[in-house]
């Protein structure tokens, strides 16, 4: 499995940080439209990971999912800014800010496919240029573990 980066999407300006997150009152864990607050078992809309302190996992135990949003892999295994991230659940930190969606997740790369590819990720994306790699198969079995989950509206568990 290869992951095309799109260049184009993560250039885009977008608060994705702790200011950001008091913009847009953390919406990706917030939204009954997205996974995993949807996945609550209440129906409440509220991620069942998220305690008054934010998430109750550390990077480490996050799903990779969680880790990427606002970015998504398409299924033709492009990785571009969600589609609605823009329109509705990310829109109040559009264009906020002096950063990269990919400049403001590096960390969160770094966690997800290792610091090189992150590193060369996020060089690349700054020159205009599309990336393109090959992760782990750690990581390629642990989306599709996460993709099932999804689909099935579980609650995410720990990854460690």
């Amino acid at each position: 499995m290869q992951i095309k980066v799109s260049a184009k999407w993560l250039n885009k300006i977008l608060l994705c940080n702790a200011q950001g997150i008091a913009l847009c009152k953390g919406k990706c864990c917030n939204t009954k439209g997205f996974y995993p607050p949807k996945s609550n078992p209440n129906g409440t809309g509220i991620c069942p990971c998220l305690t008054p302190t934010g998430c109750k996992f550390t990077n480490k135990q996050k799903p990779l999912k969680c880790l990427l949003y606002p970015l998504v892999i398409t299924k033709k295994g492009t990785l571009v800014l969600h589609g609605r991230a823009l329109t509705s659940i990310c829109k109040a930190c559009y264009k906020k800010g002096n950063q990269t969606i990919a400049q403001h997740l590096q960390q969160n790369l770094e966690e997800v496919f290792g610091a090189q590819i992150a590193h060369a990720m996020v060089q690349s994306v700054a020159q205009g240029k599309d990336f393109v790699f090959t992760p782990s198969p750690q990581v390629v079995s642990q989306l599709l573990i996460e993709e099932k989950m999804e689909k099935a509206n579980e609650v995410p568990t720990p990854r460690i």
